[in-house]
């Protein structure tokens, strides 16, 4: 097809053509995905080891040199968890912040002042965290 012609066809087109023009790249990209990837898993299949892979010790539930003892389903503290939902939770608020912090200016006073009221809600929850006791290590049980 002619560069010229399609750039007729998606200038005057309907939307209805365009939108199906759209489609088909998607469709074409999809095929192309789905066809790298069934190729390579073919030539893993054609040319990968296969004696490796019989080997009674890759078969094996673990290959750390024991047999493997009790249940790894162990309980454990519950501030573990705490904690590391702590972190998500500052962690994220650094999300908010850096960009903030970079165009500081453009936002004026109600930028200032909203980031200051979300910052006194973390630090609030913070506060009440602290109060609770979760980030105190000194109860384990």
């Amino acid at each position: 097809m002619d560069a010229r012609l399609i750039y007729v066809v998606e200038k005057n087109a309907p939307y209805f053509l365009v939108t199906m023009l759209e489609l088909l790249n998607l469709i074409i990209f999809f095929f192309v995905g789905l066809l790298v990837a069934v190729g390579l898993v073919a030539l893993v299949q054609k040319f990968g080891a296969k004696g490796q892979l019989r080997m009674k010790t890759k078969q094996l539930s673990y290959e750390c040199g024991f047999e493997a003892f009790g249940d790894a389903r162990t309980p454990f503290n519950i501030q573990f968890f705490q904690v590391a939902l702590l972190f998500l939770i500052f962690d994220i608020e650094l999300l908010f912040i850096f960009p903030w912090a970079y165009d500081f200016i453009n936002y004026g006073f109600l930028g200032y002042f909203s980031m200051l009221a979300f910052l006194f809600i973390l630090i609030l929850g913070l506060w009440f965290e602290w109060v609770e006791g979760v980030l105190d290590w000194s109860e384990i049980e």
